[in-house]
């Protein structure tokens, strides 16, 4: 079974918490910050795909985590950056995802056991989320086959 596949079957199991995990692992065995690259991507696609008032302030920060990343700030100020998207009023899951997107990219190097979840979370939580989650799942594991291939990553 391919991860696509598997990813798919993890999504319609009653505790599908965490399927995205099975394509972050397969994109962090393949070339290590790949998974980081495609959540940042993965949740840009996905935010016009809730319902939030504050889409456009979250592209904006998105746009800023990547200027940190550039930059290579510690994982302090990735972890502070997301708190403080965090404690916004009115959390939604938009805002939720981004915050855990930063606090997953202050761990981008990182491969002990539940950084793939941290790297996984925000895109479940979007997905769950959505008006439609089996639509945006699929739009995921769509983005998940291009990107791979983008990647030299094959994928079923």
């Amino acid at each position: 079974m391919g991860n696509v596949e598997e990813a798919r079957e993890f999504f319609l199991a009653p505790d599908n918490t965490l399927w995205p995990i099975v394509l972050v692992r397969a994109l962090e065995a393949h070339r290590q910050r790949l998974a980081s690259a495609w959540l940042r991507r993965c949740i840009r696609i996905l935010l016009p795909l809730v319902v939030t008032d504050a889409r456009e302030t979250l592209l904006v920060d998105l746009a800023e985590l990547d200027n940190c990343l550039s930059a290579g700030p510690p994982g302090d100020e990735l972890i502070r950056r997301g708190l403080d998207i965090w404690y916004q009023p009115q959390r939604d899951a938009a805002r939720r995802a981004v915050s855990h997107t930063y606090c997953a990219m202050a761990r981008r190097d990182d491969v002990t056991p539940g950084a793939d979840s941290a790297r996984a979370s925000p895109i479940w939580d979007l997905v769950r989320n959505s008006i439609n989650p089996g639509e945006v799942r699929e739009v995921v594991l769509t983005d998940f086959r291009e990107f791979a291939g983008e990647n030299g990553l094959r994928c079923e």
